[in-house]
């Protein structure tokens, strides 16, 4: 991995790091008992929250299970907390292929000023 991938990885960790901590707040959770309902070690979040260190993905999904989030990129979001968007995310994921190119197509007729990521625009 380049030493730039790397600092970005650290800095998506960073801003997931600080949503998570936010939600937890939010929600009302404490380290030891969110790491326990997601099947993790008792310290395990406690340890995650605190290292620079990248978590397995897995980890994180068993987290934001917990939370109620449907989607790991809901700690990429600027309001993690947002009911809507969460909604949103877990309609996405249920759909299939064809349902989402569907659902796509209709947004960007909806809502042509609204970009999409480098990344999205290859995929269709």
């Amino acid at each position: 991995m380049a030493a730039s991938d790397d600092l970005g990885q650290k800095l998506i960790w960073k801003k997931r790091k600080q949503n998570l901590r936010a939600i937890m707040a939010y929600k009302g959770w404490k380290d030891s008992p969110l790491s326990l309902a997601a099947g993790l070690s008792k310290n395990a979040v406690n340890t995650l929250l605190r290292s620079e260190t990248l978590p397995k993905y897995s980890t994180l999904e068993n987290i934001c299970r917990v939370l109620g989030l449907n989607s790991v990129s809901m700690l990429d979001a600027e309001n993690p907390m947002s009911v809507i968007r969460n909604d949103l995310f877990g309609m996405v994921q249920s759909m299939g292929e064809d349902q989402a190119r569907e659902a796509l197509d209709f947004l960007r007729e909806k809502f042509p000023d609204l970009q999409i990521s480098d990344e999205g625009k290859n995929g269709d």
